[in-house]
Parts: C-alpha cells; structure tokens; sequence
C-alpha cells in the first residue's frame, strides 16, 4: 500500500529534516549557469539533477515540454532525455552526458538548437547531445523542431 505524503505534513517538516533529505537526494555539484545549479542524482549516477529555485527562468519546465514534444521524433536524437520532474518545477532529473572535447562538435547541427557553447553539450552513447535546451524553447514551441540542419558556430571553442 503506498501512502500519500501531503504538502501539510511536508511544510511542517523541520529545516534538518529537509536538509537532510536532500543531502541524501544530491551528490556532487557538476555545474550550472545563470539559473540552475546541476548535482549527480546520488542513487543513480547516470542521471543528473537540475535545481531552479531563484531565477525562475523555468528552463527546467521548457525542458520538460520540449522532451515531452520531441521523445517521439527524429528530433530527439539530439537531446538528453528528461525522465522527471517536481511538481512546481524546481527540479529535473534527466540522463547524464559526458564531457565533450572540441575535436567531437558536429560541423552541423539542426536550426532549431541555437545556443552553440561546449557546456551545453555532451556525449550520451556514442553521439552528441544537448543537455542544456531549456533556452530554446520559443524557438521549439514556435517553429517546431526541423530536419533542416545549418553549419555550427562553435567560434570561441578551442579545438582540442
């Protein structure tokens, strides 16, 4: 029988006791950007955990949206899959990529990822993906995301 914890119980929670429970969730800090701070997901090393909780960007929302619209498509292929979210949003779990050096860029990429910088990249099973698209969300929602690919521009990356 699974028991329902209510948003009542959970606000009366003491501080310790949140804290706690999210040191047990959260392992290392891998990164982050302008509104989101990114943890290794501590029982299950191949997913990270994406924490929004000041800028309200609501990257990982669009992210959310943009997987959900995309997992079924060729799009996909470019993206790291999310495999959940926080009821309000704060926090993503979605696959961990691995660090990409510059030699690895694709030369092309699909018109619809606009956001050319190395960290939002990485490698999930051989091939290259977006794990930061949180931000392209408007382009996704109000285009669609195209076959057309054009060439990159990875300009200021070092090729390694």
């Amino acid at each position: 029988m699974t028991q329902v914890i209510y948003e009542k119980e959970v606000s009366e929670f003491s501080d310790t006791t949140k804290m706690d429970f999210i040191f047990m969730m959260l392992g290392a800090r891998l990164g982050g950007g302008m509104s989101r701070a990114v943890f290794e997901f501590a029982y299950n090393p191949k997913l990270v955990v994406k924490i929004e909780d000041r800028a309200r960007h609501f990257q990982n929302v669009l992210e959310h949206e943009i997987w959900g619209a995309l997992k079924d498509s060729d799009a996909a292929k470019w993206l790291a899959p999310v495999r959940g979210i926080s009821r309000c949003g704060t926090a993503l779990l979605m696959e961990r990529t691995e660090p990409l050096q510059g030699r690895q860029l694709p030369l092309r990429m699909p018109v619809w990822l606009t956001d050319y910088k190395i960290e939002n990249y990485g490698l999930l099973k051989g091939r290259v993906v977006c794990h930061d698209y949180g931000t392209a969300g408007s382009v996704v929602i109000g285009r669609g995301a195209s076959k057309h690919t054009r060439r990159a521009d990875w300009s200021g990356v070092i090729h390694v």
